[in-house]
């Protein structure tokens, strides 16, 4: 019987040592990759600034269409919404245009990748500046000859694809299919289509909207429907 018993102890201490050591040699490394098991290295997201204690992969922390296990995965930046600084957001990028999210010419063509999809067919650009037909005749007569015989409204209207509030940066798909960026400053003004004042809070994606932008990218006004 007592036998039985060191020979029952010394089996039990036998397989806590195997469970000890089996631990040791297959868990530590592991922790040395320093992965939180969302299959992104803990090296690569305590560098670029996700979490690596967190279960994160799926989460899209700059709203640029792209995951962070993408961002990963591209070689993209997960903090900034256009790695490349063509215009153009990364998810937009690898997911619909095929383009390098990491170049901003992907062709190597000397034409930036914003810059090629923001033009038509005819390589004239795609936003479109209709004149303003305001039937004020008799005051236009009274411009000076060097003046332009209407003002032009290059207000674009679309749907917002998303919005940074941290960047201020705004994407939105033009009713053309066209794909525009600005930025959204302390000076743009916010209403919606009933003229009550909206804000940035109210910009978001899928909201359907008529803007104007300025040559330097900045949105002057926003107009949201309702």
């Amino acid at each position: 019987m007592r036998v039985f018993s060191i020979r029952a102890i010394r089996i039990a201490v036998g397989l806590a040592m195997t469970a000890y050591y089996a631990f040791g040699l297959l868990g530590l490394p592991a922790a040395a990759h320093g992965r939180d098991g969302d299959g992104i290295p803990h090296r690569w997201e305590s560098k670029h600034g996700t979490n690596p204690h967190m279960h994160d992969s799926g989460m899209d922390n700059d709203s640029d269409g792209l995951k962070n296990k993408g961002e990963y995965r591209h070689g993209t930046d997960p903090l900034d919404p256009d790695t490349d600084d063509d215009g153009l957001l990364d998810g937009e990028e690898v997911r619909e245009l095929k383009t390098d999210p990491k170049l901003s010419d992907s062709d190597g063509d000397g034409t930036s990748d914003g810059d090629e999809f923001s033009e038509d067919a005819d390589g004239e650009d795609a936003i479109d500046c209709v004149e303003d037909d305001d039937d004020d005749d008799d005051e236009d007569e009274d411009d000076d000859e060097g003046d332009d015989e209407g003002d032009e409204d290059c207000d674009q209207h679309g749907t917002i694809t998303s919005y940074d509030s941290g960047s201020g940066v705004l994407t939105v798909r033009l009713d053309s299919g066209e794909t525009v960026t600005g930025t959204v400053t302390d000076d743009t003004e916010i209403d919606w289509d009933d003229e009550t004042e909206a804000s940035e809070d109210d910009l978001d994606p899928g909201a359907v909207l008529e803007f104007e932008m300025n040559d330097d990218g900045t949105i002057e006004d926003i107009e949201i429907e309702k």
